[in-house]
């Protein structure tokens, strides 16, 4: 009985899973093929020199112990020249996304996680998920420069990839936005325990300019080093 059941529900989860393939193949990758994107696995990506996009489908963790299929669908718009600066100080560290969301957080009229199981309509399931991707993408390509796209992230990210930004801006010498941005998150989490390290996180991100900031007062000096 119990080897049946198993048996049957896994037999049901790898069907649906070869459903969402099938729309991610058949569906999704020419809609967003028409638009630049290729597809790697779940994820599609596109280059818009200087940005570039990501759009991926992480699937649900209940997939294992449900009757349904879900997924989520995370949207994501980085800079090859934020990039630049990144591997200009540590070639190891990641390239990320600076606008990093989830769609529903991009477009808050489509769902937080998509699902369907075996009597779902998959034709308009698929439909549901490009009109979707089309709003998304008509958000996000809004951004079409870095500096957009770091005005943006000094607005709303704080301290979401904030050592990316504030890397970013020392490299290109932005240092008004630079202490306005620092300062903004002086001013918001200053006072509390982890401030400690959240500094030395941006004094290293900052690098040399970090001396004029702890002169500005947006930094605080690190224990041993004496700003100039």
């Amino acid at each position: 009985m119990c080897d049946w059941f198993w048996g049957e529900h896994m037999s049901q989860a790898q069907s649906l899973r070869d459903t969402l393939e099938w729309i991610l193949a058949d569906r999704v990758r020419p809609h967003l093929k028409a638009r630049g994107f290729t597809k790697s696995g779940r994820t599609f990506r596109r280059k818009r020199y200087p940005l570039w996009d990501t759009i991926n489908f992480q699937g649900s963790r209940w997939n294992s112990v449900t009757p349904y299929s879900g997924f989520f669908v995370n949207i994501g718009v980085g800079s090859t020249e934020i990039d630049a600066a990144q591997q200009q100080s540590d070639p190891q560290l990641p390239l990320l996304p600076i606008f990093d969301r989830r769609w529903e957080r991009v477009v808050p009229e489509l769902p937080d996680q998509v699902t369907f199981d075996q009597h779902s309509d998959v034709q308009l399931l698929a439909d549901g998920i490009c009109d979707g991707l089309t709003q998304v993408v008509a958000v996000t390509d809004r951004f079409t420069t870095t500096a957009e796209l770091v005005n943006w992230a000094v607005t709303h990210n704080k301290l979401h990839r904030m050592q990316q930004v504030c890397r970013y801006l020392a490299t290109t010498g932005n240092l008004s936005l630079l202490s306005a941005y620092i300062g903004s998150l002086r001013e918001q989490f200053g006072d509390q325990s982890r401030w400690a390290i959240f500094n030395r996180h941006l004094t290293e991100a900052t690098g040399s300019c970090s001396a004029v900031l702890v002169q500005l007062g947006a930094l605080d000096p690190l224990p041993g080093i004496t700003a100039d």
